[in-house]
């Protein structure tokens, strides 16, 4: 069967969390370039798209061979989505967001491949994190223990953290929910190192320190 899939990476020029946003320099190179490097040797036949709305972006993106996506500055997310996806045609699409550098190509091929095994049993997509075997709380209301501080946390279950790395659903789930996580997802659990985001300068700062030790052990 041929599989019809679209992968988007948002970027943008300027964000609240560093400077030059997706353009912000890591690993010798840029936070999206660095992500569509991960892409280049999927076995997936997959199509390429950077959803943006900066000219800055296109130019320094203009070399690679990828589709640009215009769409509106500052809108909501929900809405982000609705203008990207009026222009992917694929069926299936795959949301990857460049702050998460060191979720390379092996491990979003494993997540497409959950994906197309796992909407046969229910699940809506695939949404990517990590899962963390702690005490968690919510509201001030313990989430997965009781009041038995003598439970080990290798017997609690564990809550999941999404880390923005990686979403797949169908193109028309996303545009019904306008929403990544979409209905009931399976929730992907990544390693350590891969699921580690950006969210300001200083991450961006201790993540170039990683980059050798990822090279090592999934080079892009």
């Amino acid at each position: 069967m041929t599989k019809s899939i679209g992968a988007i990476i948002p970027v943008l020029d300027e964000n609240r969390y560093y400077e030059n946003g997706d353009l912000a320099s890591f690993g010798g190179t840029t936070l999206a370039e660095w992500k569509l490097s991960q892409l280049k040797n999927l076995s997936n036949s997959v199509r390429l798209y950077i959803s943006t709305p900066s000219e800055n972006v296109k130019k320094c993106l203009a070399r690679y061979n990828v589709e640009f996506i215009d769409r509106d500055k500052g809108e909501s997310y929900s809405d982000v989505i609705e203008q990207t996806l009026e222009k992917v045609n694929e069926e299936t699409v795959v949301w990857l967001n460049p702050t998460s550098p060191f979720l390379g190509g092996d491990v979003i091929e494993k997540i497409i491949d959950t994906y197309f095994g796992e909407i046969l049993n229910g699940f809506s997509g695939v949404v990517s994190g990590v899962f963390l075997k702690e005490y968690a709380f919510f509201k001030g209301q313990k989430l997965n223990f009781s009041s038995d501080f003598d439970l080990s946390r290798t017997k609690i279950e564990p809550v999941f953290i999404s880390t923005n790395g990686c979403f797949v659903h169908s193109r028309e789930s996303l545009l019904e929910c306008k929403s990544l996580f979409g209905g009931t997802p399976y929730l992907y659990g990544l390693g350590k190192l891969s699921s580690i985001e950006i969210k300001e300068l200083d991450d961006i700062v201790i993540c170039n320190d990683l980059i050798a030790k990822y090279l090592k052990s999934k080079p892009i």
